[in-house]
């Protein structure tokens, strides 16, 4: 089964840069930059061995089982494989991008089986088989209370 965490949020207008929480994680970031931007290509890998550099786990809960990533064969290739047995968590890695110069994400995964009861279109249910989630800099007092609280 795989567990990713889609979901797309912006941050409007010019941030007051100091009051960010974001600000100290872009400033240690290097811009990418060139003609493409690869977040990852699990494919590079080979199965048994740990995922890339530069990703990590993101806890939602220190009290709940930990899902557990690796890099296996499929039938097309290597790829990242996330099993969670009653577990929520993500895989994550921090980029620094332009949004303006790069505006197209491109990513792919199979779902084996989607999860009983799942209803990925409530985004406060958390229990989509995989998703993806895309954060910007920016100020967040700006975004509606909604889109501040999913």
């Amino acid at each position: 089964m795989l567990v990713c965490s889609v979901t797309l949020a912006g941050c409007v207008g010019v941030p007051v840069e100091e009051l960010l929480a974001s600000t100290a994680i872009v400033a240690e970031l290097q811009r990418e930059n060139g003609a493409l931007v690869e977040a990852a290509r699990f494919s590079a890998g080979r199965a048994g061995e740990a995922p890339p550099g530069g990703w990590d786990p993101f806890i939602v809960s220190p009290f709940s089982t930990r899902t557990e990533y690796r890099l296996v064969e499929s039938d097309l290739s290597v790829v990242l494989e996330a099993r969670a047995d009653g577990s929520a968590s993500g895989f994550y890695r921090r980029i620094r991008i332009d949004p303006t110069r790069y505006p197209v994400v491109e990513w792919r995964w199979r779902v084996l089986q989607p999860l009983a009861g799942a209803d990925p279109r409530v985004p406060s249910r958390a229990d989509s088989a995989a998703r993806l989630v895309i954060s910007f800099h920016g100020d967040v007092t700006r975004l509606d209370f909604v889109e501040r609280t999913t």
